[in-house]
């Protein structure tokens, strides 16, 4: 556990969490960031816009959306219309993995004996 805060430095880091960078706080106050924003969260401060505009240049998610106006290159097509093709198999041809019809009414039949061993197990354990 962290050292407890003094008033002195909650009154330190209230005059300066508005006007000063974080890493000038932490100097001043021989703390980490973490411990500064924690603290500031829990006294509720926030810098004002003007800062926040002067030290965050970047803005918010402006730079990744969509501009008005901008069309998408799959507007009007239907889903599937035209990415399936080169792939889909000829008259004929069989996928690698199809098991044999006697196969596969035998998987049937197991799982729905699984699935009737599971519904009797739930029923005598109700009991």
């Amino acid at each position: 556990m962290g050292k407890r805060w003094t008033q002195a430095e909650t009154d330190t880091l209230r005059e300066m969490y508005q006007t000063h960078h974080i890493d000038a706080i932490c100097e001043s106050l021989g703390r980490n960031r973490h411990q500064l924003y924690d603290k500031a969260r829990s006294l509720k401060l926030q810098r004002p816009n003007k800062w926040r505009a002067l030290h965050c240049p970047i803005p918010t998610n402006t730079a990744t959306r969509f501009k008005k106006g901008h069309e998408t290159w799959n507007k009007g097509k239907k889903l599937g219309s035209d990415w399936g093709k080169p792939t889909q198999f000829k008259k004929g041809q069989v996928p690698h993995n199809k098991l044999p019809q006697e196969l596969r009414e035998v998987t049937m039949m197991l799982s729905r004996l699984k699935k009737n061993i599971n519904e009797r197990e739930k029923r005598y354990a109700k009991r």
